[in-house]
C-alpha cells in the first residue's frame, strides 16, 4: 500500500523540527503538501526518510529528507484528479483531491491563461526559504508549485529546472527567467505580461511583481534590479506541455 502525506508538512535534511516561523532555516529541503505521495527510505526512532515522488532534484531523482513519521499514512486512495486552485481554502493551493469542491478544479490539460491567473493569487505570500504553500514560499517552489497545478511536474530547485528545460530566445508570458552571479542558477522569475514579472524574492519580503524597466532592467548584458546590488546573468527557459 502506498504512503502519502497526512498532512503537510516540512521535508528536512536531519531529523530536526523547525519552528514554524519565516525565518532562513537551512534544514528545510522543501514542504510536502496533504495527499502528496512518496515513498519511506528509513526509519529512526519517530522520523522516517522518505522520496518525495512528486519532487524530482538531481538527475531526476526524488527529493529525499525527514518527516515525522505522525505526518504519513498508508492509503490505498482513489485517484486525485481535483486540484486546489485559490489560495483561500481549506488545503493549501495544488493539493489534490478526490472529489471536487468549490475550490477545486480537474487537473486536466495545460492552461497558460490560467495559470498565469492563479499565480497573482501569491502576491504577498511571504518568502520562505524552502517554502512550497501559499503560506510562505521560495521562488522555485512558487514555479514548481503553479505547474504542478496544471498537471506539470518540473524539478524543485531552480538549477535543475534551468537544466531541464529548453531555452528561448526571449520570453513571453507564462515563460521563465533564471538568474545567476556565478555558474549555478539560484533565482528564478515568471513573466506574467509583456513588462511584468513575478517573483518570490527573499527573506524578510513578500512575492511582487517587478516592471521592466523601472525595478529591473538590462544593463551590460545582465539583469539588474532597484533594490539588489548585483547584477545577473540571465537566460529565458519556456516549459513544454
Amino acid at each position: 500500500m502506498a504512503q502519502i502525506v497526512a498532512t503537510s508538512t516540512d521535508l528536512t535534511q536531519t531529523p530536526e523540527s523547525l519552528p514554524q516561523d519565516l525565518s532562513h532555516r537551512a534544514n528545510r529541503l522543501t514542504q510536502l503538501l496533504y495527499n502528496e505521495p512518496c515513498r519511506v527510505l528509513e526509519s529512526w526512532g519517530s522520523w522516517r526518510r522518505i522520496a518525495a515522488l512528486s519532487q524530482p532534484h538531481t538527475q531526476k531523482q526524488p527529493y529525499e529528507g525527514w518527516v515525522l513519521a505522525k505526518h504519513l499514512e498508508e492509503c490505498d486512495s482513489p485517484p486525485l484528479e481535483h486540484v486546489v486552485c485559490r489560495t483561500n481554502a481549506p488545503y493549501l493551493y495544488g493539493t489534490l483531491l478526490s472529489k471536487p469542491q468549490s475550490y477545486t478544479r480537474p487537473l486536466g490539460s495545460f492552461d497558460k491563461n490560467e495559470l498565469l491567473e492563479e499565480a497573482r493569487q501569491f502576491l504577498e505570500v511571504p518568502y520562505l526559504w524552502g517554502g512550497l504553500t501559499n503560506q510562505g514560499i521560495d521562488c522555485s517552489g512558487l514555479i514548481h508549485l503553479l505547474y504542478r497545478a496544471q498537471g506539470i511536474t518540473l524539478p524543485r530547485d531552480a538549477h535543475d529546472q534551468c537544466l531541464a528545460l529548453p531555452s528561448v530566445e526571449s520570453a513571453r508570458p507564462g515563460d521563465l527567467v533564471y538568474l545567476a552571479r556565478s555558474e549555478r542558477f539560484t533565482h528564478v522569475i515568471l513573466k506574467i505580461s509583456e513588462s511584468h514579472y513575478l517573483e518570490a524574492p527573499e527573506t524578510g519580503k513578500c512575492v511582487r511583481v517587478l516592471k521592466w524597466g523601472e525595478t529591473i532592467w538590462e544593463e551590460s548584458g545582465l539583469l539588474a534590479y532597484i533594490d539588489r546590488p548585483h547584477h545577473y546573468k540571465m537566460v529565458f527557459k519556456t516549459v513544454e506541455p
